[in-house]
């Protein structure tokens, strides 16, 4: 079927937020069909601009109460079928569309996506009305009578059937015009260029982005370069888009490798950075090898102001034995001293710490610590409000608290705080001031107050874990786990963890899937049975945000439209 297309959106901080979209499903002779028409609420009330023209048409309480645009896009891809084609006046409004649509719902594929403008020339032109303008131009040149409020995307499309019913055009020639990909102007005119070297890369020079010559999320309007090699674009010092990106990063990494090995260095910086690495390090492999630069003693990163990165962490031992970047070596964590024996203690003394602890770890395990003598010792005769209060207050990961129709926080030794109830706590001082709330004179809280790490409150010391549990306990939870020598690891729906057994408190990482590098988790964890419930609840909190919630509950957690 056809389906005439219409979205008005705001550009918020380089961000496309649309704001109205319809589609109006007609027949072969222009008569409506079916619509669907969806009012969408801005992110936030300062992105609402009454005299922007995206939002005529309606007052603002109804904007405000509109849905928010992925649901807007669930809705509106149930509402589809699967032969619809979506008929769009110009490029640039279906090229803004696809690009939300593939930001906010990760797919390529579209329903088949045809332009009108492009296609009427020909009518127009017999016609003798003018081939270039608006639909409401054109319109009223035909005389088609129009009350319609122009730049609303219900009244547009409107329009938009009146003008084609009006001229009878033929829905096979606006079939043939499909939507171009972008060419070395910056336009789309589906022109290519000397096939004896095909330039298959595209620099957006407004934006410095680099793209594939047939990306979509090339914005119109844009100034653009081509370029033939990958070289040539890592050389621009463009950052990639995520058409190239994989592909950007392995030939930069392979260039990288083959100039360290060469120059025989230790230790790796670049440019803009204030950070240097072993040459093993995985975050050398996101230096563009165009800034690779580098020392083979300690002490010369040292004296150009360079601080030793703390993933890898270099030291002036490691100029004695270069670490060069292998590709046929994968970088791991420090490999385990002794691997633990197949269903014994996977820690033997966990009472002792075999790790350097900062002071942010040390001082959250005395909070974990005096948090637990704490709800432990809480009477049993308290109140609703009583028991909230008492049961936040004894929260480990918060360091600020504040009462309900109170405008100030304070710590938790301020003599004030013992005569408030309602309370509700944060961790960080910018999260308390970001809600309206004023410092207290008395307590003085300040942003060195704040929590930089802490121990989940379920957290205990178990000194006779053996390896068996924590694979049982894997296999309940349908996690798939393997022990390897340097690390246990687990993988989620969607994340791999690498758990390091014998470090007391124990180290844990943690890498999306999607992503390339593990990060370090800044909490702090006792035991490895905590933590595996711990990884539960977290992956689990994530999988089910309220959008891929509607996805899944809507069927479309895989939606595939075509392009």
């Amino acid at each position: 079927m056809l389906v005439i297309m219409d979205m008005e959106w705001i550009e918020w901080h380089q961000t496309v937020c649309p704001t109205q979209i319809t589609a109006l499903r007609v027949t072969p002779d222009w008569r409506e069909e079916s619509r669907l028409n969806k009012i969408i609420c801005p992110d936030s009330a300062g992105m609402y601009q009454p005299n922007h023209m995206a939002f005529s048409g309606y007052s603002k309480s109804e904007f405000l109460n509109g849905t928010d645009t992925p649901s807007a896009l669930v809705m509106l891809s149930s509402w589809l079928k699967p032969d619809d084609v979506l008929f769009w006046w110009s490029t640039p409004t279906a090229e803004t569309f696809a690009m939300v649509w593939k930001s906010l719902l990760h797919e390529n594929d579209l329903c088949q996506i045809r332009l009108i403008a492009p296609a009427l020339k020909s009518n127009l032109y017999k016609t003798g009305l003018p081939r270039h303008g608006s639909a409401y131009g054109m319109a009223a040149a035909a005389g088609i009578p129009i009350s319609e409020t122009e730049h609303c995307s219900a009244d547009d499309v409107n329009v938009i059937r009146k003008l084609l019913s009006r001229l009878n055009a033929d829905p096979e020639k606006i079939l043939r015009k499909a939507l171009p990909a972008a060419s070395e102007a910056g336009q789309l005119d589906g022109s290519n260029q000397n096939p004896e070297l095909p330039l298959k890369y595209t620099l957006d020079l407004t934006h410095k982005r680099a793209h594939l010559s047939s990306c979509r999320l090339i914005p119109s309007g844009s100034r653009i370069r081509r370029m033939g090699t990958m070289e040539s674009v890592i050389r621009s010092l463009f950052l990639p888009c995520s058409c190239c990106s994989r592909e950007y990063w392995d030939f930069s990494g392979k260039r990288a490798e083959e100039n360290i090995r060469k120059m025989q260095l230790n230790f790796i910086y670049a440019e803009k950075s204030r950070i240097f690495h072993k040459a093993s390090c995985m975050h050398v492999k996101r230096i563009p090898f165009p800034q690779i630069h580098g020392s083979v003693r300690y002490e010369t990163a040292v004296s150009h102001g360079y601080r030793p990165c703390g993933w890898c962490r270099p030291t002036p031992e490691d100029e004695k034995e270069p670490q060069h970047i292998r590709r046929d070596i994968a970088v791991s964590l420090p490999v385990k001293k002794e691997k633990a024996a197949k269903g014994g203690p996977i820690n033997k003394n966990p009472s002792i710490y075999n790790r350097n602890l900062s002071r942010f770890e040390q001082n959250a395990l005395k909070r974990q610590e005096r948090a637990v003598k704490e709800r432990a010792s809480m009477p049993a005769n308290l109140t609703g409000v009583e028991n909230h209060d008492a049961f936040i207050l004894s929260r480990a990961d918060y360091t600020f608290w504040a009462a309900e129709g109170y405008q100030t926080f304070h710590l938790r030794n301020c003599p004030k705080l013992n005569r408030l109830s309602h309370l509700h706590g944060y961790a960080r001082f910018a999260e308390a001031r970001k809600f309206g709330l004023t410092p207290c004179k008395c307590c003085k809280p300040s942003k060195k107050d704040d929590i930089i790490a802490s121990v989940p409150m379920n957290q205990r010391i178990r000194k006779d874990e053996t390896e068996k549990q924590i694979d049982e306990l894997c296999d309940r939870y349908g996690f798939r786990h393997e022990a390897k020598a340097d690390a246990y690891y687990i993988e989620t729906p969607i994340a791999w963890w690498k758990l390091l057994a014998d470090t007391y408190p124990l180290e844990v990482y943690h890498m999306p899937k999607g992503s390339l590098n593990y990060h370090r988790q800044h909490r702090t964890f006792l035991s490895m049975t905590d933590t595996v419930e711990y990884i539960r609840r977290h992956d689990e909190r994530k999988n089910n945000n309220p959008f891929r919630t509607m996805l899944r509950e809507t069927g479309h957690e895989h939606v595939r439209i075509r392009l």
